[in-house]
């Protein structure tokens, strides 16, 4: 059994969803908001699902089940109630196997994307979608360490703190890879870390509290649990948070360490002009928040407000208006008595 926590999407405060596949189905549960779920609902498949995840892949705020199934990857699109549709094909692997697969916005573009493994190639896969349901031509990235096929597994996280998600594949060989992705959603080759055994699983967390990732994989010789700390050891890999591995026991690792430092200092430099330059672009955009909001301010108050001196204007002129009707009217009244006084 496969389960899954509906997570990308703002609007999850009013539709926290569980998801789960096991066999031919698809179970899903409502979060009552206070550890409790509604009772399960269940949806049939065609087939036997191997994993699932929920993602709002088309923009309308609703979750979508994501699911690999005889190899392909198909998508049920929510109604936001809790219901889904008939499943659409996402992608074809042909003769080729995909199982399992991770959801995210691996471009920053903001629309959900698909990363997973092949399980009949020595690669994994990225589809790009466009936020309307719709996804561009599989992109392949080739693994180095050998697999073993049904013990792939993929993790993501930023390792070197530079904005881009990363990826870590187990993929059942002597070791991981990881692949340092890019500012545009595409990743560098592959970098191996090897161990005896053969990995089946893969977590990434900080877990000796230094800040950096580290990478825990399972499935080590003498039933051993590889674990590869984050640039603080000998054994540490690079690129991977924190400052790069140097050395000052000698006159060269010295100047070795001052080239290094030279380029640490020239990135941080590069870092925060870019930082300085969004800054610069929100207090722009704040300063013009701030005169649309007094323009409507404004707007509203010659609106609804009442402007003192045009109204007490025209209370004098309907006052003298008043008082002129008045005395029309009183010397219209008085003509008919002078006439009768002036026949007597």
């Amino acid at each position: 059994m496969k389960i899954s926590l509906g997570t990308n999407i703002a609007s999850l405060q009013a539709q926290r969803r569980l998801i789960a596949v096991a066999g031919a189905a698809i179970f899903t549960m409502i979060s009552n908001g206070d550890g409790t779920f509604q009772a399960a609902e269940s949806f049939a498949l065609a087939g036997t699902a191997l994993d699932v995840d929920l993602a709002d892949i088309d923009g309308d705020n609703h979750l979508d089940a994501l699911y690999s199934r005889g190899g392909n990857i198909y998508v049920a699109y929510g109604d936001g109630a809790g219901n889904f549709g008939v499943e659409t094909l996402v992608q074809d692997f042909g003769s080729e196997n995909s199982r399992e697969f991770i959801t995210a916005d691996y471009d920053g573009d903001g629309d959900i994307d698909i990363l997973g493994y092949n399980q009949d190639a020595l690669e994994f896969y990225v589809l790009r979608g466009d936020g309307a349901g719709n996804f561009a031509t599989r992109e392949d990235y080739s693994l180095t360490v050998g697999f073993n096929v049904g013990h792939q597994e993929l993790s993501i996280a930023d390792l070197n703190d530079d904005g881009n998600l990363d990826v870590v594949v187990a993929g059942g060989g002597a070791g991981v890879d990881v692949f340092l992705g890019k500012a545009d959603g595409t990743f560098e080759a592959a970098v191996s870390y090897a161990h005896t055994g053969e990995s089946r699983s893969v977590t990434i967390a900080d877990f000796n509290g230094d800040g950096a990732n580290d990478i825990l994989t399972s499935g080590g010789a003498g039933h051993t649990v590889p674990l590869f700390l984050g640039n603080i050891s000998e054994t540490s890999f690079e690129g991977i948070n924190g400052l790069p591995t140097f050395s000052l026991l000698s006159e060269s690792s010295a100047k070795d360490a001052l080239t290094i430092m030279n380029g640490v200092v020239e990135l941080i430099a590069t870092d925060r002009g870019t930082l300085g330059a969004a800054s610069s672009r929100l207090s722009v955009a704040l300063s013009s928040a701030q005169v649309g909001k007094q323009l409507t301010a404004e707007a509203s108050s010659r609106i609804r407000d009442a402007d003192i001196a045009q109204e007490s204007a025209n209370l004098v002129r309907l006052q003298i208006l008043q008082q002129a009707s008045a005395a029309i009217l009183a010397s219209a009244n008085e003509t008919p008595s002078l006439v009768l006084q002036l026949l007597s």
